[in-house]
């Protein structure tokens, strides 16, 4: 146990539900959504940060949190008023604090932190922020519950980097110069991620780097739930599939084992970009057909027991993992499907290997013989 989780171990969920008069079956729902320390640090401004973001979830069509959960946080909210003057001095630590975020709770608990601050935002992008907030926390839940579920082994820092942006909200200074697009404009989760991305450009020429960590919360659990569904990496579908199996070592009669292992093989896709759903919808606004645009195509490989390893948001992991596959197909002396013409690496190992034999076997050759009898031209002199 790190020395953060030990600071914030104590159960304080007994004596809160004494407070408020609340079953504990009955907040344990919250709890789980929000995953918090077991303290429930500064749980007074997390309620009314939450209730206030939930309210803005109602206006983007594609987060839907339940209107139990809605109910309970309103309930908590109101019965923290009632009570206030008989809250215990030992549930002093659920006040707000100057301290918005106690060191070491943004790592351990990065969604329940988000929730920490206490911001009056100008009233003019309240409601946008607390949307952008709504989305971070409906992707970072998801992404969580992921992990949770056996979906993917483990988390990117892309959860981490996608509160960041939200927390960066609560400073002046470090909010995004040009408005963001607001999440209720968008058809759904993806074309909210199509409009954010080409929104990060323009922010980014005009100095600033918020956007980025909020995109990268978003692919990532697109990504994954992707992969649940067993679906194509979103923006691309595949037009060709090649299965390369690995046929073993020949025998003495040249020929290859019978029981080759189909589990083994590695599948080469040949991919096609396709335009999002935001794209097409800006076609076709302009007169034109989605299948008019000719898009970039793109080989996608998949080991064996993997599940489509480039949809990973970790650009590191998936030049790994397509590294690891290319170099098990020049094991195996395998050709892509686009270079039927060109040598293999085992093939020009092979023939650079033969190459190297003549090559020193010529060297011993004339090494053996004697120079005595040989004579040397003589330089002419005019």
């Amino acid at each position: 146990m790190s020395s953060t989780v030990r600071r914030f171990s104590v159960d304080a969920l007994p004596e809160l539900c004494a407070w408020l008069q609340i079953e504990e079956p009955q907040i344990r729902p919250l709890l789980e959504w929000l995953a918090p320390p077991p303290n429930l640090q500064q749980f007074r401004a997390v309620v009314s940060n939450l209730l206030a973001v939930l309210q803005a979830a109602k206006e983007v069509p594609f987060v839907h949190p339940p209107e139990s959960l809605i109910l309970l946080v309103q309930l908590i909210e109101e019965r923290m008023h009632l009570h206030a003057e008989e809250r215990p001095r030992t549930l002093g630590h659920l006040l707000p604090r100057e301290q918005v975020r106690p060191s070491g709770m943004i790592g351990e608990y990065p969604i329940y932190s988000s929730l920490l601050g206490v911001v009056d935002f100008p009233e003019e992008c309240a409601g946008l922020y607390r949307a952008l907030h709504a989305v971070a926390l409906h992707c970072g839940i998801g992404y969580r519950q992921q992990t949770e579920s056996g979906i993917i082994d483990a988390m990117s820092e892309a959860l981490d980097l996608g509160m960041r942006d939200i927390r960066r909200l609560e400073s002046p200074g470090r909010r995004p110069v040009i408005p963001p697009p607001h999440p209720s404009d968008a058809l759904d989760l993806e074309d909210f991620l199509d409009r954010l991305r080409s929104w990060t450009h323009e922010e980014r020429d005009e100095g600033s780097i918020w956007g980025d960590g909020l995109v990268s919360l978003i692919s990532a659990y697109l990504n994954r739930r992707a992969r649940a569904e067993n679906r194509a990496s979103a923006g691309h579908e595949i037009r060709q599939t090649i299965e390369i199996i690995d046929e073993g070592e020949p025998g003495e009669d040249g020929a290859h084992p019978s029981n080759r292992d189909v589990s083994q093989a590695i599948k080469v896709n040949r991919l096609k970009e396709v335009p999002s759903r935001h794209q097409q919808a800006t076609l076709q606004q302009q007169g034109l057909h989605p299948d008019e645009v000719v898009g970039t195509e793109a080989i996608r490989f998949e080991g064996p027991g993997t599940h489509h390893p480039l949809r990973s948001a970790d650009h590191r992991q998936n030049l790994r993992q397509t590294r690891g596959l290319k170099n098990r197909i020049i094991r195996t002396a395998q050709h892509l499907p686009s270079e039927w013409a060109t040598p293999t690496p085992f093939e020009l190992g092979s023939l650079l290997s033969v190459l190297a034999r003549e090559i020193s076997s010529a060297n011993e050759a004339a090494a053996s013989v004697s120079y005595t009898h040989l004579t040397l031209p003589t330089k002419r002199i005019v």
